[in-house]
């Protein structure tokens, strides 16, 4: 492109912005340095982050042409190994987040039976075993036919109408009940988790948290009230940060909001239970079939970057 034409192009993208999104332009020290900072994001070959750069500089996160040029020095610079993150490298805040989503929405769904039957059979099933993450009991693969296991929505609502202990089923770490069984959150893998039957049932659509008043616990999971009274559930320690980058993946990758007190719970929980080796092995293999990334696996310092999910 000429730059005459690129030029006529940035002055449209300016006066669009000014007169349809109210931006105040007044961020850079001149119309002019925010011109060149548009063009400088257009020499960025990489779709995303040249994207990611401009709706920055649309929304006010970045004002000046130092950053923009640290913005494009670190994208640069990156590791190949991390390409997948080129488009937010050296954000923070809300734009490390905005990015994020931007990055982690378009991924393949595979569709709830095809998801759960991954789960059960690859992703989390050892040595022909699948562990519920709540209970930490252990479910031989090969028992599942002796226990009639139907791999079926149906299935899994009777056991929790049962609260029956002998079955395996899929704990959505988000309930479903906040996003009405829609796709793709239904069957995003990142928060789904095998579970035993009865813990699923207990923890129902209850939010995380600190039980104090204990109602329900099995394998060091716990059911009860909180400090203030209200009904929380509280994961197993070896769970609670796997819980905790699930809930903070779905909030970056679906824009959903947590309200404080979880969310403090949800911090403590990330890093009293860091990021291990098997969390890793998971987070590579959900790669291979849905195409995204669960980015507080790969960067847990990313969270303390985000001030608010």
């Amino acid at each position: 492109m000429k730059k005459g034409s690129r030029l006529s192009i940035v002055f449209i993208l300016i006066c669009f912005v000014s007169l349809s999104l109210q931006v105040n332009l007044a961020a850079f020290n001149s119309d002019d340095e925010k011109v060149k900072a548009y063009e400088m994001a257009y020499e960025i070959q990489d779709l995303n982050a040249r994207r990611t750069l401009i709706k920055n500089i649309v929304i006010g996160n970045i004002t000046s042409l130092e950053q923009v040029q640290a913005y494009i020095d670190n994208f640069n610079n990156a590791d190949s190994d991390n390409d997948y993150y080129n488009p937010v490298v050296g954000l923070s805040g809300d734009s490390l987040k905005d990015g994020l989503s931007m990055l982690i929405r378009k991924h393949v769904s595979l569709g709830y039976s095809a998801a759960r039957k991954f789960m059960y059979r690859e992703i989390d099933n050892e040595d022909g075993a699948v562990e519920g993450v709540y209970t930490g009991r252990v479910f031989p693969y090969e028992s599942r036919k002796k226990m009639n296991f139907v791999d079926t929505e149906e299935f899994d609502e009777a056991a929790r109408e049962t609260r029956s202990k002998g079955f395996l089923n899929c704990e959505h770490t988000w309930p479903q009940s906040f996003f009405n069984k829609a796709e793709p959150m239904r069957s995003d893998i990142y928060h789904l988790y095998p579970t035993d039957s009865d813990a699923n049932s207990r923890r129902g659509s209850y939010p995380f948290g600190i039980v104090k008043t204990v109602k329900w616990q099995e394998g060091d999971s716990k059911q009860g009230t909180d400090a203030n009274g209200k009904r929380v559930f509280e994961p197993r320690d070896s769970h609670k940060g796997n819980v905790a980058r699930a809930i903070f993946y779905f909030s970056t990758c679906y824009s959903k909001r947590l309200d404080s007190y979880q969310e403090n719970v949800l911090r403590k929980w990330h890093e009293s239970d860091p990021v291990d080796d098997g969390e890793r092995a998971r987070n590579d293999y959900v790669h291979t079939l849905q195409k995204n990334r669960n980015p507080y696996i790969d960067h847990p310092e990313w969270v303390s970057k985000i001030s608010d999910f």
